[in-house]
C-alpha cells in the first residue's frame, strides 16, 4: 500500500509493509523536521508589493506549515498573505514598510486584517481565517496585564486595578505612557493631559468648572458659541469690522467717523462738526447719497461735473480734451487723434482736378452712292401739279450712281476744364461746445 499525506501538516503516512529497513528515515524527517516545524518553526517571507502564496509541499519543508511567520517588503496598498484552506494556527507579524495593513486569507473563505507593525495569532477552521485572540471577558479568579510603551496596567485575581504599580486615584506622571492607550478609564486625573488627536467622548463640565481649568480667559459667566449667542454687558474693544443694521438706541456718546460731536448720530442730522460737512443743514441727505455711493461697485468709472473727485472716488487722469461719444455697443472704449478744443482751425488745403482735357478733333463722311432706276415698260408719271403725264412710247430701265465723296462736317478744338482752387487762404473755426467733466473710479 503507497504512502499518504495528512490533510492539514501533510505528513507522510507510511503504508503497510512500505519502506523496509528506510522507514526511520521517513519518520525522522516527519518527527524531527515537519512537526517540528510545525510547532515551532519560524520563517521570514517578503513580499513586492504583490499578493504572496506560501508553498505547500507534500511531506518535505515548506512556508505553509511553519508556526511563526514573519512578513517583510515594501507594500504601496493593502496585500494578501494566502495560505491553504486547511486547519491550521499561525502567529504572524506584520514587518512590511509602507504603514499598510495585511490580509490573511486562503483561496475562499473570510481573511483576518493584521495592521502594519502589529503581531497577531491568527487559524483557518477549514472554511475561514479567523483572530486566535479575541477576548472580551475576564474569568473570575484570573488576571491580565497590559504593557504599552513602558506602562502597565494589572487586574489581578481579586479584580484590583493597578497602574504601574500604583492604586486608587493614580495620577499619571513622566514615562508612565509614551505610546496609544486608546480608551482607558484611569479615574480622575490631574495635570495637563495632551492627546494626538481629537478625544472622542468627554464627561460633563459646567462652564464655571471649565473656567477654572483656563489660566489665560477673559471674562466670566456662560460659554459662547458662535451661533446666536446672548451677550451681557460684554466690552468689544475696537472690533476690525461689524454690521449693526438691526441694533437700536442711540449713540450720543460715540465717534462717527468724520462726524465728530453729532448730536444725533444715529441719522447724523445737524452734525456740529463734521470734518467734511461743516454745519451740514440736511446731514440725513448726504447720509442717503453716501449709501448710493456704497452700493456700487469697486472699479466703477462714471463722470462728475465738479472740480474734484468727491470722497471714496479717484480721479482718473488718462483723458484730457476728449469729447463724449454714446454707442450701442460695448462701452469702455476711446479713440481718435486731434483734439476738439486745441485743433479746432479746418487747415489750409488744395483742391486738384484729374483727368484729360477735351482733345481737338473731326468728323468726317467716307462717302456714299445713290442709284437711280426706272421702271421698264412705264406709260407716265404724276406730276408735281397732279396731273399724269403720258410717255410718247415705252421706256426702257435706266440705272446709274453718284460719284462717292469726303465730307467735312466740323472741327473742334481742344479745352480745358472749369474750376477753382482754394489754397487754404481762408481757414474755418470749429469751436464747439463743451463742458468740464473729470472721470472718476470708485475706490
Amino acid at each position: 500500500m503507497s504512502s499518504t499525506y495528512s490533510p492539514s501538516l501533510r505528513i507522510e503516512l507510511i503504508g503497510a509493509g512500505e519502506q523496509s529497513g528506510t522507514w526511520n528515515t521517513t519518520t525522522n524527517g516527519n518527527l524531527g523536521t515537519l512537526i517540528e516545524q510545525s510547532i515551532a518553526g519560524v520563517i521570514s517571507i517578503s513580499m513586492v508589493d504583490t499578493n504572496y502564496t506560501l508553498t505547500a509541499y507534500n511531506g518535505v519543508s515548506d512556508q505553509s506549515r511553519q508556526a511563526v511567520i514573519v512578513v517583510s517588503g515594501a507594500n504601496s496598498a493593502v496585500r494578501d498573505v494566502i495560505a491553504p484552506l486547511v486547519t491550521k494556527t499561525y502567529l504572524i507579524k506584520n514587518n512590511t514598510s509602507g504603514g499598510f495593513a495585511i490580509n490573511v486569507r486562503a483561496a475562499t473563505g473570510a481573511n483576518v486584517s493584521i495592521p502594519n507593525g502589529v503581531t497577531s495569532i491568527v487559524y483557518c477552521d477549514g472554511t475561514n481565517f479567523n483572530l486566535g485572540i479575541a477576548q472580551t471577558s475576564i474569568a473570575a479568579g484570573t488576571g491580565i496585564s497590559i504593557s504599552v510603551a513602558g506602562a502597565t496596567t494589572t487586574v489581578n485575581n481579586t479584580g484590583v486595578l493597578s497602574y504601574n504599580s500604583r492604586t486608587g486615584n493614580v495620577t499619571p506622571v513622566s514615562g508612565d505612557v509614551t505610546g496609544a492607550l486608546g480608551y482607558v478609564p484611569l479615574g480622575a486625573l490631574s495635570g495637563a493631559i495632551t492627546t494626538s488627536g481629537n478625544v472622542a467622548s468627554l464627561g460633563s463640565f459646567s462652564s464655571a468648572q471649565l473656567a477654572t481649568a483656563l489660566t489665560d480667559e477673559t471674562g466670566s459667566g456662560s460659554n459662547v458659541f458662535a451661533i446666536s449667542p446672548t451677550l451681557v454687558s460684554p466690552a468689544l474693544g475696537t472690533p476690525a469690522s461689524g454690521i449693526l443694521t438691526n441694533c437700536t438706541g442711540t449713540a450720543a456718546g460715540l465717534t462717527a467717523g468724520n462726524a465728530t460731536n453729532a448730536t444725533n448720530a444715529t441719522n447724523a442730522t445737524n452734525a456740529t462738526n463734521a470734518v467734511n460737512a461743516t454745519n451740514a443743514t440736511n446731514a440725513t441727505t448726504a447720509s442717503n447719497l453716501n449709501g448710493t455711493w456704497t452700493q456700487m461697485p469697486a472699479g466703477t468709472v462714471t463722470n462728475f461735473f465738479q472740480a474734484s473727485a468727491p470722497t471714496g472716488w479717484t480721479q482718473n487722469t488718462s483723458y484730457s480734451n476728449h469729447m463724449m461719444r454714446i454707442v450701442s455697443g460695448a462701452g469702455g472704449g476711446s479713440g481718435g487723434t486731434m483734439s476738439p478744443i486745441l485743433n479746432n482751425v479746418v487747415p489750409a488745403h488744395t483742391h486738384i482736378f484729374t483727368g484729360s482735357a477735351l482733345a481737338a478733333h473731326t468728323h468726317t463722311d467716307s462717302g456714299h452712292t445713290h442709284a437711280i432706276n426706272t421702271n421698264a415698260g412705264a406709260t407716265g408719271y404724276w406730276a408735281g401739279s397732279g396731273a399724269y403725264q403720258g410717255y410718247a412710247g415705252a421706256q426702257s430701265p435706266v440705272a446709274g450712281n453718284t460719284s462717292s465723296g469726303t465730307a467735312n462736317l466740323s472741327s473742334v478744338s481742344a479745352g480745358t476744364p472749369a474750376g477753382t482752387i482754394d489754397a487754404g487762404s481762408s481757414q474755418t473755426n470749429w469751436t464747439p461746445q463743451y463742458i468740464d467733466n473729470i472721470l472718476c473710479s470708485k475706490n
